[in-house]
């Protein structure tokens, strides 16, 4: 007990110091400003981007990168920024994309004090990471002014999170009109399939929307992930994982908000499924998008989710459930009747801070 005691003396303690240490050196931390200096900003840029890239061609661009900041909340009212970065390049004949997500970090003193001394060793900073920590690169090629989906693969995190994690891929076969799925990218076979039926990878559907696509518009999305809960109530104790693959199309509506909710974002994109890819919560993602119409290209500059789904809280919750009502199907609705138990962070807004738009020399 007194060995408790002396360990949570020692931490206040160094919180102290840290506190004391960081009003000396206030210069270190930058304002982020209020959500209308940062929607301003990002408009700004929006503007620039889309001056840049009008000036070419598609054909003659070699890659695109969007940088986007985002804010959120998460336990403790700590307020923390990530960065989001979505790219586009040239590759042989087709393109390659990828989206990175950087680890968080406290927006302001308290949050950076709650962020280094005690939430980076918190279970709820672990699942915060684990529920953001996707990395899918996708290939893509263009077909009547249209990008087509070739490939979408996952990449394992450096530590995995539970014995014999594998990785996922999906190839579309446009010959035979199937859309494959390999549970494990290292097995010959695949798994399952699904018939095409004008579908495409996220990313793909992104940058769709950016060349090509009406400003109001409806894409079939590609939604493939790993669902990972205890195996049985008996054994859960004993940290084995039972894996479910979720392989399904999700429909989503892109155009002005016509919601109730969120009216100062005058554009707003609908999941028919809802928590596409099982990471974003709520079935409408609100957005604000910069257009130039004689080119048809437009970027969305600023936006806001309800939150990110914790993969371990969702797990634990619908443990829960199903001891508490074994005989009844658990549905999603169940599960998020109250967000909180379910959510790593809330009231996520992102705002683009940067791009970079590289030509043919």
């Amino acid at each position: 007990m007194k060995m408790n005691n002396r360990k949570y003396f020692l931490r206040y303690a160094g919180l102290s110091l840290a506190a004391v240490f960081l009003m000396f050196n206030l210069s270190s931390f930058t304002k982020s400003g209020t959500s209308e200096g940062l929607e301003k900003k990002a408009r700004e840029q929006a503007g620039s981007f889309l001056a840049r890239i009008s000036e070419n061609p598609l054909k003659e661009i070699e890659s695109v990168l969007l940088s986007y900041e985002v804010h959120m909340v998460s336990a403790l009212n700590a307020k923390m920024n990530m960065s989001a970065t979505l790219k586009m390049e040239k590759k042989e004949k087709g393109y390659i994309s990828t989206f990175k997500l950087t680890e968080p970090e406290g927006k302001d003193i308290w949050s950076w004090l709650l962020l280094n001394l005690f939430g980076k060793y918190t279970k709820e900073y672990k699942e915060l990471v684990q529920s953001i920590e996707t990395l899918l690169i996708e290939i893509f090629h263009v077909e009547d002014r249209r990008f087509m989906t070739d490939s979408l693969e996952e990449f394992m995190p450096v530590r995995k999170y539970y014995p014999n994690q594998t990785a996922i891929k999906v190839c579309f076969n446009y010959d035979e009109a199937l859309i494959k799925f390999w549970e494990d990218k290292k097995q010959e076979r695949f798994s399952k399939s699904m018939k095409y039926a004008d579908q495409v990878g996220p990313l793909t559907g992104f940058f769709n929307y950016l060349f090509f696509d009406k400003r109001c518009t409806r894409i079939r999305i590609l939604n493939v992930l790993k669902q990972v809960e205890d195996s049985t109530v008996s054994e859960a104790g004993s940290g084995k994982k039972m894996v479910r693959y979720l392989f399904e199309s999700e429909v989503v509506y892109l155009g002005f908000n016509n919601t109730d909710q969120h009216t100062e974002y005058l554009m707003s994109a609908y999941l028919e499924k809802g928590n596409l890819l099982d990471i974003i919560y709520g079935e409408n993602i609100y957005y604000q998008l910069a257009l130039d119409a004689e080119n048809n290209i437009k970027v969305p500059y600023a936006a806001r989710t309800e939150g990110i789904i914790s993969r371990p809280k969702k797990r634990n919750k619908l443990k829960k459930l199903r001891e508490k009502y074994p005989d009844r199907e658990i549905s999603e609705k169940d599960i998020f009747a109250k967000a909180d138990d379910v959510l790593a962070a809330w009231n996520v807004r992102v705002y683009l801070i940067n791009f970079n738009v590289k030509k043919k020399k």
